[in-house]
């Protein structure tokens, strides 16, 4: 006996019934995976609206087909049962049992079960939801809902995010220092801050290693760089630099002393602008001799005020002044590294 065509006129209802149960269970999935989607987009920061209500849809239509099919779909057992619980006292189950029966009493049976479901009015059969499912299904569609609110909100910039949130709860990580120290060797002083408190990951000020009069600057000890102005970048450590003066020398040239006494000696070799005898005087010199500059004892001297490369000017290259103007005139450096560079290149 096939159920739809014994039953038809119940089954249709029950049939309704079965899709909607299907429907809200569907719902309860669809809005949780919905919530789900909303959360983590809101946490984290991507847009996860239109993915939530894709998934929503998707699983709507996919989880209600499922669910009627292999939960709630209408059976010839189950339309008998629901309809012998209105007051056929299981004359449709019991027809149902004894479908394949041909004998006298099972044909009585079915004749008097069919007698009664003619009369019997189909809108006696109440469509009806669980009370639990639907309050189930509305909680998770007020979550579902108000999480992509919020979340739509946060991505506008209208509220804040969850982890915007979460950071504020949270205590503060306690700020880390490291101190930089700027030290001397020899005689010379540092222009700026010598002793730094520097955040970790944060720049130092610039300072400047100067050398006293008489002394000049070689190089930083630790990493032997030569240039004395120096800013350092990223501390991540304690660190300690220091900077190296070396004392000039006395402006001697490079024979000293030696060369001096050599030409306090006597002269071994005679003098020959002294006689040694009679007619053996040297003869008198041109006087047009005299008067040339290249024939002196101490050779030809030249006015040359050129550098090495003999281009340059020295006077120019000198020009503190200038220098200075172009220093004040520079938009690039701050006044404060301004003034330690003014005052580096007064001790030059």
């Amino acid at each position: 006996m096939n159920g739809k065509k014994t039953f038809k006129k119940f089954y249709h209802r029950l049939a309704l019934e079965g899709v909607l149960k299907a429907f809200m269970w569907a719902l309860v999935i669809a809005f949780a995976a919905c919530f789900v989607i909303s959360f983590v987009s809101w946490f984290f920061p991507f847009n996860g609206l239109w993915l939530a209500i894709a998934v929503w849809g998707a699983f709507t239509c996919g989880f209600t087909v499922l669910f009627y099919f292999l939960r709630f779909r209408p059976t010839a057992q189950g339309i008998a049962r629901r309809v012998d619980s209105l007051g056929l006292e299981e004359r449709l189950i019991t027809m149902a049992e004894l479908e394949n029966d041909e004998s006298y009493i099972a044909l009585r049976q079915r004749e008097d079960a069919q007698a009664h479901i003619s009369a019997f009015d189909t809108k006696a059969i109440k469509i009806s939801v669980s009370l639990v499912l639907l309050v189930v299904a509305c909680g998770m569609g007020v979550l579902g809902i108000g999480m992509a609110t919020v979340e739509t909100l946060s991505q506008n910039g209208i509220t804040k995010g969850g982890a915007d949130i979460i950071e504020e709860l949270l205590p503060p990580e306690p700020e880390v220092y490291y101190s930089v120290s700027y030290l001397v060797e020899g005689e010379g002083y540092i222009e700026g801050e010598a002793e730094q408190m520097v955040l970790a990951g944060g720049d130092t000020t610039m300072v400047v290693a100067i050398p006293e009069e008489g002394w000049a600057f070689v190089n930083w000890q630790e990493d032997e760089v030569e240039n004395p102005v120096r800013t350092d970048k990223d501390i991540r450590q304690e660190m300690i630099f220091t900077a190296v003066f070396a004392e000039l020398g006395d402006g001697e040239n490079g024979n000293g002393d030696e060369e001096g006494e050599e030409s306090d000696a006597p002269s071994d070799q005679p003098n020959p602008s002294e006689g040694e005898g009679e007619g053996s005087g040297s003869q008198p010199s041109d006087p047009s001799d005299q008067n040339s500059p290249s024939d002196g004892a101490g050779g030809n001297s030249d006015n040359n005020d050129n550098i090495i490369d003999g281009a340059s000017d020295r006077k120019d290259f000198m020009d503190k002044e200038g220098q200075l103007d172009d220093l004040a005139s520079d938009g690039n450096i701050s006044d404060g590294d301004k003034d330690i560079l003014g005052g580096y290149m007064g001790t030059l």
